[in-house]
């Protein structure tokens, strides 16, 4: 289980009308928007929240060197919201939607985009969002981590379990310079018949003036004795990223990798 702190109401509550603008004061609909990614993107004549497509352009994946790809065949776009970030430097904008296709119907692929609005639209970063085989993946709490007056950090919540075992990743992203950017993945494990015995972990994610800390408490069954892992995120004006001030969570991904 993990609670976040300073969180602020973000995201739409519905999938909205594709035909409609995306925010007050502006002309462009997320018809327009989306065709930067779906070029030949049809709204359904019955359904205005869900279009078509039959192409994308790349869409990359967080963390992975592997080259971005490319939707090709039918596709269905929907669940269409904002994500209303505060993101430093001209307008911009980032849009999250679910592709869904014959393969992955059950469980539809997220998108997360990044747009520049400041003038006609211009299509920034496009990236799948982090999920598991069999979750979707969720914005955790519709909230925003405040790294600054001018920018936000977001997180995603995945999740899986098995029989003895239940992970939980919680994946957190800002925007820089024109990028979607990971800051960190946190990994938590539960565990009943584990190499280091009967545990489950929760963590606490906390923000405050352009830092990050997270902390993540392993706690063992049926003792209930534990371990603290804490470490905070500082912004590298130099590097461009957030660096931690601390190994802690690279010692505690060792110990889980030693029980999966």
């Amino acid at each position: 289980m993990i609670r976040f702190l300073l969180l602020a109401l973000a995201i739409s509550a519905s999938a909205q009308e594709l035909t409609t603008p995306v925010r007050k004061g502006l002309k462009y609909t997320y018809v327009d928007l989306l065709r930067l990614i779906c070029p030949d993107l049809k709204v359904d004549k019955n359904d205005p929240t869900i279009a078509s497509a039959s192409k994308s352009v790349p869409i990359r994946t967080l963390g992975s060197k592997e080259p971005p790809e490319e939707w090709d065949g039918e596709i269905q776009v929907e669940n269409v919201t904002t994500l209303d970030a505060k993101i430093p430097g001209p307008p911009q904008l980032l849009l999250m939607f679910d592709i869904k296709a014959d393969d992955n119907a059950q469980h539809p692929t997220g998108e997360l985009a990044l747009f520049d609005i400041a003038a006609a639209p211009r299509l920034l970063d496009v990236v799948e969002s982090p999920s598991m085989p069999d979750d979707h993946g969720s914005l955790w709490g519709n909230g925003l981590l405040h790294l600054s007056p001018t920018s936000d950090a977001f997180v995603f919540e995945t999740n899986h379990s098995n029989s003895s075992q239940g992970y939980q990743a919680f994946t957190i992203l800002f925007v820089n310079r024109g990028r979607i950017r990971q800051i960190e993945d946190v990994m938590l494990l539960s565990c009943n018949y584990c190499n280091g015995g009967a545990f489950g972990e929760s963590a606490t994610i906390s923000a405050a003036s352009n830092q990050i800390t997270i902390r993540v408490v392993l706690k063992f069954l049926p003792k209930k004795s534990a371990r603290i892992y804490s470490a905070t995120y500082r912004w590298n004006a130099a590097k461009q990223q957030y660096i931690p001030t601390s190994n802690a969570l690279r010692l505690l991904e060792t110990f889980n990798q030693k029980n999966y």
